[in-house]
């Protein structure tokens, strides 16, 4: 499914070695109505990412961490979105790029079940892995599944999943 208008990134205060990553729960509907009132293009997919995990920058990492991520090619196989809630089969490249907001990174593990909001441009899908997980559900729950179902199917998009 394509949504249209900047998933927002959930709230990152300022990290610091010495302060805490603050960030919003995970909440699938925020993530939906973020990615649908974006200017850029979303596809919703369900599935998993095969890729090099030593490629990715760890969760934390020692000092003040990176102030940029490189990015890392990823296959990725399992269900695309349609925009009525329906599913296709669908494999492919992804570009995971990891954000990082002071030592801490985003990231994913390969092989396991994700529920992400990958960016559309110029016919290539990328991923933003950031710290937060504004974007992206690890191992989602049927609840959470459902809660998407619904507002992909226009009905309430509440604050639960």
């Amino acid at each position: 499914m394509i949504l249209r208008p900047a998933l927002t990134a959930a709230a990152l205060l300022a990290a610091t070695q010495s302060a805490a990553l603050s960030c919003l729960p995970s909440d699938i509907s925020r993530a939906y109505r973020d990615a649908a009132e974006s200017a850029d293009s979303y596809v919703i997919l369900q599935g998993a990412f095969r890729f090099d995990a030593a490629a990715l920058p760890p969760a934390v990492q020692s000092g003040d961490g990176v102030a940029a991520a490189d990015a890392v090619p990823a296959d990725f196989q399992g269900i695309a979105y349609d925009p009525a809630g329906g599913t296709r089969p669908y494999s492919g490249p992804v570009t995971l790029q990891p954000e990082c907001a002071g030592p801490w990174c985003g990231r994913i593990e390969p092989g396991g079940e994700v529920l992400a909001f990958v960016r559309l441009e110029d016919g290539a899908l990328t991923l933003a892995l950031d710290p937060c997980f504004a974007n992206v559900f690890t191992d989602p729950s049927a609840d959470t599944v459902a809660t998407l179902e619904a507002c992909l199917a226009g009905e309430a998009c509440g604050e639960a999943g």
